[in-house]
């Protein structure tokens, strides 16, 4: 009936469709008594030809196998009355076994194969049985999962069971399901079960579900599998067969595990080769217990104290319980100086994965506090004055990487060395009983002699650098000396004597400090005129005394006396200074009589007249020249005669004179002035007499006149002779 036919259509049958699937007979398996199974068999045209007026049958005389409906190609199917070479189509069939039992049939196709008409036949069989019945085996129900980290899944493998000899179940389906509870990766049988929709009876398949909870306590539900057994499709709600399994589980917060100290812990400053430890807190917060707990993560100079963990007085183990705590102790135990950070790791497993905690830490490692103290290697205050004190103020510097603590002044200054103020640090120190690393603070000294001599001491600061105590010393000297002590030469009183007015005497002093100390801020204060310094201001122009003036040094100053008006007068030389312990003055007196300048006058005035002497006689007058003023007349000289005047001998002030060349207030003196006239006729000249007044040159004169006569001549008359005659 259906043998090939190289030169036509040839029907074949298969379960795919294609000719690897290609079956001589249909075995439709177990199907359930009052029910039916339905299956998809495919033809194939493996002939040359198409197949035309293509239709089909069942002959079993049971009514135990049909198309699916009744009629070709059953409800589904899509086989029409044609089918293309190499093409195929669906039919679907089906068994409806009435009693349980074997049966058996016989599916024909029929065909043209274009030249004549073809059957293909296919024989069926299959067995009545009971209908299907799933059941959940292995678990107790309801399963509980137990306790489960939230956020986490816990799954579970259920086991699927059809009974020996029953009917297959299809349609397989979960519709309970709701969350927390879900098929794992969210499908039906769930990833890594093997249940299909159909379950053959005598088979078994599973199902995965999880739980994955996201808030905390107890949740249920009811897995639910729906499938269609043969005859009816069973629910939960079914009242012979129902399919449900209750499901519980309690969602907590996983083990978490959390370090004191967030969110760093800084150990702080530590002097290398000294050790900082500090116990951290380890606190599970969650609601599992934390296992395979470990501490890592240190790296030198970080350590678990004793160098493993928990730390020699740690108290962490493997696990924790819930809300329970336990300690580790790490110690910071540096060699060189630095910033050091590092992590601790706290690996455990939180119930579900493997979690990390952690905590940073750092440290900081420095060398001891190192206190330096400046002017170095020695401070000298110099040369201060007794009764009088010199202060310093002194940096001390932490050179160190650590803070100085304990600060003091270990054995006290001896006088005449001191705190200024009395205490340390002293007035205007600001050191206090710790210095920070790299900060300064001062301290203020004084040196405060009373006693002429040469002093030393030592500044002894004690401190504590961390580790051990500490000493820094700085050495102090200081020369105490007499205060500075200024004299005045040429006292008590200095006379510059009597001055014309409008005139001007100077006189230089001399300053001498006999003290040990050098004057200072030296001026004059005390001067008013007529006395003042040559050139308007102190030290005169030609002296040499400046703002200072070393022990046993000299300085001059220059004064000058310009009177104005006639009369004594006084003054002060006020010179004001500093010993080096206190303001002092140096004093000393000067005073000068005022008068007016020397006035000479000659006597005979205004106009001397020497008569009429006759030709080459000579006629001397003697002239008295008086001092009228109050100063004696210098430099005086004659001059201004011409012949047939001149002073008697030829020279001032004449041979009979008594004038020279000064003279004194009220004085006289006289000069001779000869006449010699030489012709007939008047003649006139002046005497001058130069002469310096104290202040300045003056000209005395005389006018004088002559008038030069013949001499006397008698004549006797009746001359030549007279002749008495005879008598």
């Amino acid at each position: 009936i259906n043998e090939p036919n190289t030169d036509g259509a040839f029907l074949i049958f298969s379960t795919d469709g294609t000719t690897a699937g290609v079956v001589t007979i249909y075995d439709f398996g177990i199907a359930a008594r009052g029910g039916f199974s339905d299956e998809e068999v495919y033809l194939f045209n493996a002939g040359d030809l198409d197949a035309e007026n293509i239709g089909g049958s069942f002959v079993d005389g049971t009514g135990i196998f049909e198309f699916k409906g009744g009629t070709f190609p059953g409800i589904g199917g899509d086989c029409v009355s044609l089918l293309k070479v190499g093409e195929s189509c669906k039919m679907v069939i089906t068994m409806k076994p009435n009693a349980n039992g074997n049966f058996a049939g016989l599916m024909n196709v029929t065909y043209n194969d274009t030249k004549d008409g073809k059957i293909s036949p296919l024989p069926v069989k299959g067995i009545g049985s009971d209908p299907a019945i799933l059941d959940i085996t292995g678990t107790v129900d309801p399963f509980d999962y137990g306790i489960q980290p939230i956020n986490t899944s816990g799954e579970k493998t259920f086991v699927i069971e059809n009974g020996v000899g029953l009917a297959t179940a299809k349609s397989i389906n979960e519709v309970g399901l709701a969350a927390p509870y879900e098929f794992k990766d969210g499908t039906f049988p769930g990833t890594g079960g093997s249940c299909t929709t159909e379950l053959t009876g005598g088979s078994n398949c599973t199902i995965v579900v999880t739980f994955t909870p996201i808030n905390v306590g107890v949740q249920t539900d009811r897995m639910e599998i729906q499938y269609f057994d043969g005859v009816e499709t069973i629910t939960a709600s079914h009242a012979t067969k129902p399919f449900t399994h209750d499901l519980s589980g309690e969602g907590v917060i996983p083990a978490n595990l959390e370090i004191t100290q967030a969110p760093l812990y800084d150990f702080g400053t530590v002097i290398i080769s000294q050790t900082s430890t500090f116990t951290f807190t380890i606190t599970n917060t969650g609601g599992l217990t934390a296992t395979a707990m470990t501490g890592s993560g240190l790296a030198f100079p970080f350590n678990f104290t004793g160098g493993t963990y928990p730390g020699a007085t740690g108290t962490c183990a493997t696990t924790l319980a819930p809300s329970a705590t336990c300690t580790i102790e790490v110690e910071f135990a540096p060699i060189n100086p630095g910033v050091f950070t590092d992590i601790i790791n706290m690996p455990y497993n939180d119930g579900a994965n493997l979690q990390t905690s952690t905590r940073d830490i750092q440290g900081t490692a420095v060398t001891p506090a190192n206190l330096t103290i400046d002017q170095a290697p020695a401070y000298d205050y110099g040369v201060v004055a007794l009764g009088s004190s010199s202060s310093f103020i002194f940096t001390i510097t932490n050179a160190g990487g650590f803070q100085a603590t304990a600060m003091a002044d270990a054995l006290g200054l001896a006088a005449p060395f001191r705190y200024l103020g009395g205490a340390y640090p002293g007035a205007g120190g600001d050191c206090n009983i710790s210095l920070n690393s790299g900060a300064t603070c001062q301290i203020a000294v004084e040196f405060a002699p009373t006693v002429a001599n040469i002093y030393n001491d030592t500044i002894d600061i004690t401190y504590n650098d961390g580790l051990v105590a500490q000493n820094l010393t700085r050495d102090v000297q200081g020369t105490g000396v007499t205060p500075a002590n200024i004299t005045i030469s040429d006292g008590p009183l200095y006379d510059f004597g009597t001055i014309p007015t409008g005139g001007s005497l100077i006189h230089s002093f001399t300053l001498t400090n006999t003290g040990g100390f050098t004057a200072s801020a030296i001026s004059e204060v005390g001067l008013a005129l007529p006395f003042s310094f040559t050139g308007g201001a102190f030290p005169g122009l030609t002296g040499d005394c400046a703002a200072t003036l070393a022990a046993s040094a000299t300085c001059t100053i220059e004064l000058q006396f310009s009177p104005t008006t006639t009369g004594l007068q006084t003054d002060t030389i006020d010179i004001s200074y500093f010993d080096g312990a206190a303001n002092q003055n140096a004093t000393g007196n000067v005073q000068g009589s005022g008068v007016t300048p020397a006035n000479l006058s000659i006597s005979n005035g205004p106009l001397f007249d020497y008569g009429s002497p006759v030709i080459g006689s000579q006629v001397t007058q003697s002239f008295t020249v008086t001092n009228t003023g109050g100063f004696t007349a210098s430099a005086m000289v004659g001059g201004g005669l011409a012949p047939p005047y001149s002073f008697e001998g030829g020279t001032y002030p004449g041979t009979t004179g008594t004038c020279g060349a000064s003279l004194a207030a009220s004085a006289t003196c006289t000069i001779a002035v000869t006449y010699s006239p030489v012709a007939v006729g008047v003649d006139t000249d002046t005497i001058e007499i130069d002469y310096f007044n104290g202040v300045n040159t003056q000209t005395a004169t005389r006018d004088l006149t002559g008038t030069g006569v013949i001499p006397a001549l008698i004549t006797i008359t009746d001359s030549p002779i007279y002749n008495f005659g005879t008598i």
